[in-house]
């Protein structure tokens, strides 16, 4: 579903914008970038540098990607975070090694439930971003600020495409289309975008 509100303040022409609220699974993030790819005719199962097995789905197989990317050095930060108590990586009281680490990255929200899956951050997103050559635009919902509410996450290159995401204060994303498109390359991003994102030419 696509909708236009929750947009007041952001954009000056919100008109051309819409956002397309996906379902709070636990897989949000990877539904947001399997609708973008959709948004203009892509599978995410095209692309080369996407690791999956035969049968997986476009989200198990950004996950499996992930999974298979984390590495030792990973695993003993992460369980420095969780150390520490930092809440987003609670997921860490599970893992007692890499590859318990890297089993529980592949569990999906739609397979398990929204409470039992590992939910996208920053690490993740960074990943999904370099395999696909993707920036990530987020419009953070929960930053205190307006200036501090625009995040970017991957490579600002001409090779690079774009999509804007939305993350609301519960911590989850939707997906921002400009002219109904999710993906976009650097040309075609508006100029207010480029401006609230300090993107460079």
């Amino acid at each position: 579903m696509s909708r236009k509100n929750s947009l007041n303040n952001i954009f000056e022409c919100e008109n051309e914008y819409s956002i397309q609220y996906v379902k709070a699974s636990g897989d949000c993030l990877f539904d947001c970038i399997v609708e973008a790819y959709r948004s203009v005719g892509k599978s995410l199962l095209d692309c080369s540098n996407l690791f999956h097995l035969p049968g997986d789905s476009e989200v198990q197989a950004m996950r499996r990607t992930i999974s298979d990317s984390v590495t030792l050095e990973d695993f003993e930060n992460f369980k420095q975070f969780y150390e520490a108590g930092l809440p987003d990586f609670n997921f860490m009281k599970r893992c007692r090694d890499l590859q318990s680490l890297k089993d529980r990255l592949l569990v999906t929200g739609r397979g398990a439930g929204a409470g039992q899956c590992v939910w996208a951050n920053e690490y993740e997103i960074g990943v999904l971003c370099r395999k696909l050559e993707i920036t990530c635009l987020i419009v953070d919902m929960q930053a205190r600020d307006l200036l501090s509410r625009f995040i970017s996450i991957g490579p600002d290159g001409d090779g690079s495409n774009y999509m804007i995401l939305q993350r609301t204060r519960r911590e989850h994303y939707n997906l921002i289309k400009y002219l109904e498109k999710g993906l976009m390359s650097k040309d075609e991003l508006p100029d207010e975008v480029k401006v609230k994102w300090n993107l460079s030419d």
